[in-house]
């Protein structure tokens, strides 16, 4: 387990912060470079992801992810709700949200399941905070868990994911250059459905969320081997470096050289 910045991991899991507050009247407002979950137990939230906007009222899930800005506050303006979150980075959150478990739209919580929702995000956000790599290693599963229940009952009210998003999701995670269209095809959708479905469904567009994919393998790569940059670009598919260094610090806000040189300070700092 190293430090990274002021947060901490247990080498596959970045825990960035989380927290509770009883009483948020806080706007955010950003295009986010990592993934957090955040749910609302009481109170009423106005959500945006781009132009894509929710209203919110009593317990509801909802992601935020690298892509579109994404912005959210009390609604009506001064009303507090209740607040709970957690974000983290890292190889695991990239396989998570590879294999489809990082949803891309919110979810309302049935008043029987609140209890349950919360309890597991809170045992995450606490054992998150704890120094132990026992403890880290034991927020990331309870994570998982609470991200598996959340595409369990995403797929059980959402008829329509299971049959297409998956599919769609992986293809754009792990193929350097897309068909669009054949993706379109192979779920039996032409491409401007598809556009407007995957829209519909994650917030954002079908190109971001390849970009947003490849750029999380690059943080992988860069984190767990010493290959050159150069190298890390091709075997994403990049044909151009500066490109993909480009890319990579609009998406992270630092260059790949900059991240690897952070990851090895946090290494260098425990060892």
């Amino acid at each position: 387990m190293v430090a990274v910045g002021g947060a901490w991991t247990t080498d596959s899991t970045v825990f960035l912060h989380g927290g509770h507050r009883e009483e948020c009247i806080d706007t955010v407002d950003k295009q986010f470079g990592y993934h957090t979950v955040q749910l609302m137990a009481r109170g009423s939230v106005e959500l945006f992801y781009g132009t894509t906007r929710y209203e919110m009222e009593g317990p509801w899930l909802w992601p935020c992810f690298p892509g579109p800005r994404i912005r959210f506050h009390e609604w009506p303006r001064g009303q507090a709700w209740e607040h709970r979150w957690l974000a983290v980075s890292g190889p695991r959150v990239a396989d998570w949200d590879a294999a489809g478990l990082w949803p891309r739209a919110p979810l309302q919580i049935r008043p029987d399941q609140t209890a349950g929702f919360v309890d597991t995000l809170s045992e995450a956000i606490r054992l998150s905070r704890r120094p132990e790599r026992r403890a880290r290693l034991r927020a990331a599963n309870v994570l998982e868990r609470f991200l598996l229940d959340w595409a369990d009952e995403r797929n059980s009210t959402d008829p329509d994911a299971p049959s297409w998003l998956p599919h769609v999701l992986s293809v754009l995670a792990s193929t350097h250059q897309p068909d669009y269209r054949a993706v379109a095809q192979e779920v039996n959708m032409s491409l401007s459905t598809l556009r407007r479905r995957f829209r519909q469904a994650t917030g954002g567009s079908l190109h971001d969320y390849h970009l947003e994919s490849r750029v999380l393998s690059a943080q992988r790569q860069l984190e767990l081997s010493d290959d050159p940059i150069k190298v890390v670009a091709e075997r994403l598919g990049y044909r151009d470096v500066f490109y993909f260094t480009r890319q990579f610090s609009q998406r992270v806000g630092v260059s790949p050289a900059e991240f690897r040189r952070a990851r090895a300070r946090a290494d260098d700092e425990v060892g």
